[in-house]
């Protein structure tokens, strides 16, 4: 696969995946909780998860929850807490090829042409909710990030150098669970 990012220096048995597939609240999609189970989510026939691109060396990153903020009672005691904002992934997209670019811009942004694709980014982001896996290997031991119900609220700036690779920088807004699974 050419989507494999290193996920522990020095580890040859290192590697990574990332995939998305469209969010439906009636239908949400079902996520994995070990290795096996997301290669075989990706795997089978006619399922909507996709790759959505290789990403750099410099991995994800992840922010496990946003704010929250107290609620306070007439004594200053907080009686219960909300969440104001959610945790992030940000996750440096290497690969320009149609699917990656509506992981980045969404799928609405995103028309196919006759050699290629264009990107209309003119009128703002095009983003849609999706749910969203990242999976690694690290020797023995399957790391997993999920996202049900995640959307890219951000586009970093993206650099236009002679001597390296464009890297769409996007920061998935969700729920994120983390799973490390150590298969026998």
């Amino acid at each position: 696969m050419n989507n494999i990012i290193s996920v522990a220096v020095g580890n040859e048995n290192a590697s990574g995946m990332f995939f998305h597939a469209p969010y439906d609240a009636a239908d949400p999609e079902t996520m994995p909780a070990t290795g096996a189970e997301v290669l075989a989510l990706i795997s089978s026939t006619g399922s909507a998860w996709k790759i959505a691109g290789a990403i750099s060396e410099d991995g994800p990153s992840w922010t496990p929850f946003g704010s929250t903020e107290g609620i306070r009672m007439w004594d200053l005691s907080i009686a219960r807490t909300v969440e104001t904002e959610k945790g992030t992934m940000t996750v440096p997209v290497i690969s320009t090829d149609a699917e990656s670019m509506k992981t980045v811009f969404g799928t609405a942004a995103v028309t196919a042409t006759g050699t290629g694709f264009t990107v209309d980014a003119s009128d703002g982001p095009k983003n849609a909710e999706e749910s969203f896996v990242l999976y690694g290997k690290d020797g023995g031991d399957d790391l997993i990030w999920t996202c049900q119900h995640g959307i890219v609220t951000d586009i970093a700036e993206v650099g236009l150098t002679p001597t390296g690779a464009l890297i769409w920088n996007i920061t998935i807004t969700g729920g994120w669970k983390f799973t490390k699974d150590t298969p026998a």
